[in-house]
């Protein structure tokens, strides 16, 4: 355990004394959109026991003018999916509280080209955690495996530090892998408009040295304003920080702001990429208005340091197009289909360029009997665009339906022009108890 982890105990443990007592909302309590949310069914007094029930369907159309879509490729064509899950929270005392929550699915996967069918059964445990609190509440602890959630972003989040980035290349409600926890031990302390915490997690990542632990510490402040300072360290490397910041203009309308410096770049570094640079940046700028019956617009720009610029960007599309010519020549094919694979898995680490726009317009009225929501994500860069169109009937305090439709747009050496679909179809089905 390096300097850093060990600071971070000792000054946890320091700051847990001597303070007011408060009741103070968890500020790492995820307060994302949940599509179908109900209360929990109450068994006895301090037992809550929920479930739910999740069923899709997916069609894609291939953008037959992709280059990642070789010949000796394969496309996934249509994806089915079964899910089930289960969420419990057990109230052993005042202050000591166990939560577990969990899933398991079985997905069916059909490709294109080889007409090949997979199902696959998988299942995970997202969180179960143990969390005491002192008598005043204002100090708790955490061991086990939970999720903070550190960003209040709309679509991008920099100040969530943790590693590795479950939620890429955006957020999807629909697959429940990328709400998993870590394994942490947790130490939460809160004063009268601030709060501090502490963090010591594990770091399951093929990208590190197996045993390397990850750390943070972060200050939050509740005020009619609220921020936040994170520091955040991988054992051996240095020190990485985050800021966010965001605040009520007036009663419809909040503005964000976030940002967060990395000594460790999030996608692979190719020949033309700047050796001189120790880190880099990322930060967001948004603002969303509410307007009368719950419609929402929300706008935000990303800056990305961690993304290509238009040298290495050009280096990585030609070499996708050396490889298609030496598998239509017969020529390497191997490291070939090697080099189209990881180019198409670079997709999955996030945005690949460094200016970006995102727009959505909707209806988060939960309680009306149909929701809307349409987004669109602007590459600044290349001008490619995702198109996302979801309409959301509640037929029942229980059951919902979700219609999806995605477009991608561009040129074909661009982002979204590059991505080996052109437009998918999803219609998801879900019951909670």
């Amino acid at each position: 355990m390096n300097r850093f982890v060990f600071a971070t105990l000792i000054l946890s443990i320091g700051l847990s004394t001597n303070s007011h007592a408060q009741e103070i909302e968890d500020p790492f309590s995820d307060g994302e959109f949940v599509i179908g949310s109900s209360e929990r069914s109450k068994i006895e007094n301090n037992v809550f026991i929920s479930w739910s029930f999740l069923g899709l369907y997916e069609q894609d159309t291939k953008n037959n003018s992709s280059v990642l879509n070789s010949s000796h490729g394969s496309f996934l064509e249509k994806n089915s999916r079964l899910q089930f899950e289960v969420e419990s929270k057990l109230n052993v005392s005042k202050q000591i509280k166990i939560n577990g929550r969990g899933f398991i699915q079985q997905e069916s996967q059909m490709y294109l080209d080889t007409n090949e069918d997979i199902t696959k059964t998988e299942n995970e445990l997202l969180e179960g955690y143990l969390q005491w609190s002192n008598r005043a509440s204002d100090l708790s602890i955490l061991l086990g495996r939970a999720k903070p959630v550190w960003s209040n972003g709309f679509n991008w989040s920099p100040a969530n530090l943790l590693y590795p980035y479950y939620e890429r290349p955006h957020f999807d409600e629909d697959k429940l892998q990328q709400q998993k926890g870590w394994d942490l031990v947790q130490i939460e302390k809160y004063f009268e408009n601030w709060s501090f915490s502490a963090l010591v997690a594990d770091l399951n990542s093929a990208r590190f040295p197996a045993g390397q632990f990850q750390s943070a510490l972060r200050l939050a402040f509740h005020s009619g304003w609220d921020a936040s300072f994170i520091l955040y360290n991988v054992d051996g490397e240095e020190i990485d920080s985050a800021l966010t910041f965001s605040s009520l203009i007036n009663d419809a309308t909040t503005i964000r702001l976030e940002w967060a410096r990395q000594h460790r770049r999030e996608l692979t570094a190719t020949q033309n990429d700047v050796a001189s640079d120790s880190y880099w940046d990322k930060s967001v700028i948004g603002v969303t208005t509410r307007f009368a019956q719950n419609w929402d617009l929300a706008l935000e720009y990303l800056h990305n340091q961690h993304g290509l610029s238009n040298a290495e960007w050009n280096e990585f599309y030609e070499n996708i197009e050396l490889a298609n010519f030496n598998i239509e020549n017969g020529n390497q094919i191997a490291e070939s289909v090697l080099t189209l694979t990881s180019s198409s898995q670079m997709f999955e680490l996030g945005q690949l360029r460094r200016n970006y726009l995102y727009l959505s317009f909707a209806d988060n009225q939960d309680t009306g009997f149909w929701q809307y929501k349409q987004s669109v994500q602007v590459n600044l860069d290349d001008k490619s665009r995702l198109h996302r169109l979801q309409f959301i009937n509640n037929w029942t305090p229980n059951f919902n339906t979700k219609l999806q439709f995605e477009v991608f747009e561009g040129c074909n050496s661009c982002e979204f022009g590059l991505l080996p679909s052109q437009k998918s179809i999803r219609l998801s089905f879900y019951y909670r108890n």
